[in-house]
């Protein structure tokens, strides 16, 4: 899910389009100090049994496009 700005709000699309589990890596912009909330958030509201939340580019001073990957 590449687009950072709202893929957030597209998950339950992505989930419904999973058959028997598998992975989601969803793209987001955050900044560093909220981005283990938002991951921790995001990965009790769909069931993940695991995710890991990677730095991916630079976006702005103390902001980052991070990747959360989810497996439920």
């Amino acid at each position: 899910m590449p687009l950072p700005h709202k893929s957030e709000f597209f998950l339950d699309i992505a989930i419904k389009c999973l058959k028997n589990g598998g992975w989601i890596h969803l793209y987001v912009i955050k900044s560093e100090n909220e981005i283990e909330d938002f991951g921790k958030v995001i990965a009790e509201k769909i069931h993940a049994k695991y995710y890991k939340i990677r730095k991916v580019l630079p976006y702005a001073a103390g902001v980052y496009k991070y990747c959360i990957d989810f497996m439920l």
